[in-house]
């Protein structure tokens, strides 16, 4: 059963770059996460830590594998190589949500948490943390952060305010939210929903205001990648 845990993590993880550009399905990432969390509840931080492995190596995997064209292209390797060198890359990656899982399921046992403070508050904070992490460790790989899936929905007014991991937070504890929404107790289903709606529209709210104006000439601009 375990073994089958780790594939449909895996296949979530994959599935959450939907979210990102081009694609931009920004509502995918709250029912992935929402399953990562939802496996997290009932098992050892060993258990989490596989699970939250195959969850980032499918993100990664499936997210940065385009990193072989770069590779074999600028590094005088061959395709073969380039591609497993981007696998290798994904794999170690993966690591971070390793060590989320770990960490979250930990803490919980540690404490004895209960369940909706596992949801609303470790399971998200540890993610994120482990998402700066990933973002500034030796020099950083900040790339598909949660909070970046959500450049086209309302959680983007957010974003002025506190920053890309403040939205990543935010899109992590939705997901907490939707575990109790659909297999809390009916209170905390209640709380769940006006936490949600709450949610909703201050995030809708604050993309209502223009926070920066134009100074000076118009300037034309261009940039060549290298």
């Amino acid at each position: 059963m375990l073994r089958l845990n780790y594939l449909y993590s895996f296949i979530a993880g994959a599935v959450t770059v939907l979210a990102f550009a081009p694609y931009e399905l920004e509502f995918i990432p709250f029912a992935t996460v929402a399953f990562l969390f939802y496996q997290w509840r009932n098992v050892t931080s060993r258990e989490a830590a596989k699970i939250g492995y195959f969850f980032g190596l499918g993100l990664m995997g499936v997210g940065v594998f385009w990193l072989h064209v770069s590779i074999a292209k600028f590094g005088g390797v061959t395709l073969l190589l380039a591609m497993l060198l981007a696998l290798l890359f994904a794999a170690v990656v993966a690591l971070y949500y390793a060590l989320s899982g770990w960490l979250s399921v930990w803490l919980v046992e540690r404490y004895r948490l209960n369940k909706v403070v596992s949801l609303i508050i470790v399971f998200p904070s540890v993610l994120v943390l482990a998402e700066i992490l990933r973002a500034y460790f030796l020099t950083g790989f900040p790339w598909l952060s949660l909070g970046y899936s959500q450049s086209a929905s309302p959680l983007v007014g957010i974003a002025p305010v506190a920053g890309v991991f403040a939205v990543s937070w935010l899109v992590a504890l939705l997901a907490g939210l939707a575990v109790l929404l659909v297999a809390g107790l009916l209170k905390q289903r209640i709380g769940a929903l006006i936490a949600i709606l709450s949610i909703a529209g201050t995030s809708y709210g604050l993309t209502s205001i223009q926070w920066t104006e134009p100074s000076g000439d118009e300037l034309s601009a261009r940039i060549v990648q290298g």
